[in-house]
């Protein structure tokens, strides 16, 4: 429970220092360059996140195969796949720069807007760094340290890289820096993290042998896993890029500002849930079945509660929120109709998070790819063709299908062919959460006033409907779940606090 622990606490804190960095920068950059050069910003991201797919199901792959041999402590094994993982990365890494560089020269000629062709080409190859970092030398020790059930050491550093990054950033915006140096000292600054990770990995693990003969099936389920990690991106990361292209780079500004808020919140979640998915992925490997389904009726219920609070509370918070955060910009941003495409998407994108982690802890990659690509074929198709008539809201509501209807899939899945249990408690816990946010909606709107036009007031109106909340939350599990929901306290009291 301490590894536990220290991983969800470490998680947590990078989690609120990244949301809270993405917090401040857009408005900052929005008021000094533009919402043009902020959404561009956005979509450069997300064309990041695709390029990297050059190596994505390495990681995956990895973290499913170490399990075990951390687990019997075989040193020689962990070395073969270490080495064999890493010699991948570094082949990812090498198509990755090439992938980045064709990229950067192609892309700026299909967008719309009326920023420089030469503009758009450095700063894609300047927010390329951080990404071929991640190959050549983080996603190795990542993936050792995930699987050895030390994520809270990835997560302490890379929490000190974004602070230090964001410390440089702020200081250029406000000087009014050219924003490729902001961009360029950002990325640098980033990837300083490589210093703590290999220091930290030496001296810890001196049994690793880089002479030892790459164990290549370590990384046999990779393409299986490509599968997975391409259609999730395919269906986040293409809304921006999207936009940009049929819309303009202000509607993806716009689906930036909210996507600040609920990336954040996404991240959250799931770095809570990957902080315990090493110990479920330690279960499974060992064959304990029974315990692995008490553990993930643990995880799942304690999950629950976590997202009713997240979730009732954003949807009364979001659009005063933004209404303070972007002030007076030079486009609109309060729009009560993507607020609750967002709200929807992505509610089903984060319910289906524990399910999920446990198809890749039990390495059902191949099992479940073809739903997986099924889901981003229809994301993608029903964007495009939406995009044309509803703008902005034909790209949610075309994510939200897609997304709502995996969602479900995965649970069913999870529960049948893994978990070997029915679906009837996942569906309940489901569905409890739209209650509470339903409760709380009515208790807003009949009791309190929901005006507010500074922080502090947003931040008083917050704690007040997060008591509510609270007390919904307790009492619905009352009703409906009353034994698990006193048995998950009682456990909590006695193993954490």
């Amino acid at each position: 429970m301490k590894k536990v622990a220290k991983n969800i606490g470490a998680s947590f804190l990078n989690q609120m220092v990244n949301i809270i960095t993405n917090f401040i920068l857009p408005p900052l950059i929005i008021g000094t360059y533009g919402s043009q050069v902020n959404g561009l910003v956005t979509t450069i991201k997300q064309l990041m996140s695709y390029i990297r797919l050059v190596g994505a199901g390495i990681s995956i792959a990895t973290n499913h195969s170490l399990y075990k041999p951390l687990a019997d402590k075989d040193y020689h094994r962990t070395s073969g796949m270490l080495n064999a993982a890493n010699s991948m990365f570094n082949k990812a890494g090498t198509l990755f720069t090439v992938l980045a560089l064709i990229t950067s020269f192609i892309y700026p000629t299909f967008i719309k807007g009326t920023l420089d062709y030469t503009l758009v080409v450095i700063l894609i190859i300047v927010m390329s760094i951080e990404g071929a970092s991640e190959f050549f030398v983080v996603g190795k020790y990542k993936s050792l340290l995930y699987a050895d059930q030390k994520s809270y050491i990835t997560s302490l550093v890379q929490t000190f890289g974004i602070v230090l990054s964001f410390i440089f950033t702020y200081i250029l915006i406000l000087q009014q820096a050219n924003i490729v140096l902001v961009l360029l000292a950002a990325s640098l600054l980033y990837v300083v993290r490589i210093v703590f990770l290999t220091t930290y990995v030496r001296r810890n693990y001196s049994y690793l042998n880089p002479k030892t003969p790459p164990i290549m099936s370590a990384v046999e389920k990779r393409n299986d896993a490509f599968i997975h990690q391409l259609t999730g991106l395919a269906i986040l990361s293409s809304q921006a890029i999207v936009l940009s292209i049929f819309v303009g780079l202000e509607a993806a500004s716009l689906y930036a500002v909210y996507n600040v808020v609920f990336s954040g919140l996404y991240s959250i979640c799931s770095q809570v849930v990957s902080s315990v998915a090493p110990f479920l992925g330690r279960t499974k490997a060992l064959d304990n079945n029974i315990k692995l389904r008490k553990q993930f009726n643990l995880v799942e219920f304690s999950y629950n509660l976590v997202m009713s609070y997240i979730y009732s509370v954003c949807t009364i918070m979001i659009i005063p929120f933004i209404t303070i955060y972007v002030g007076n910009a030079d486009i609109n941003y309060i729009d009560y109709g993507v607020a609750s495409l967002f709200l929807l998407f992505s509610f089903f994108n984060t319910i289906r998070l524990p399910a999920q982690y446990m198809i890749s802890v039990a390495g059902h990659f191949k099992e479940t790819k073809i739903k997986a690509v099924i889901e981003a074929s229809i994301s993608i198709v029903l964007q495009v063709v939406l995009v044309n008539f509803y703008g902005i809201y034909g790209v949610l509501i075309g994510t939200a299908i897609a997304i709502g209807w995996r969602c479900f899939d995965i649970i069913l899945y999870t529960n049948k062919y893994i978990i070997s249990q029915a679906n009837k408690l996942s569906l309940i816990r489901m569905v409890k959460i739209p209650v509470v946010t339903l409760i709380l909606i009515i208790i807003n709107y009949a009791f309190i006033n929901n005006e507010v036009t500074t922080f502090r007031e947003w931040f008083l109106l917050a704690l007040i409907n997060s008591f509510y909340s609270i007390m919904t939350i307790v009492l619905v599990n009352i009703i409906i779940e009353r034994k698990m929901f006193f048995k998950t306290f009682n456990f909590l009291l006695k193993k954490v606090f």
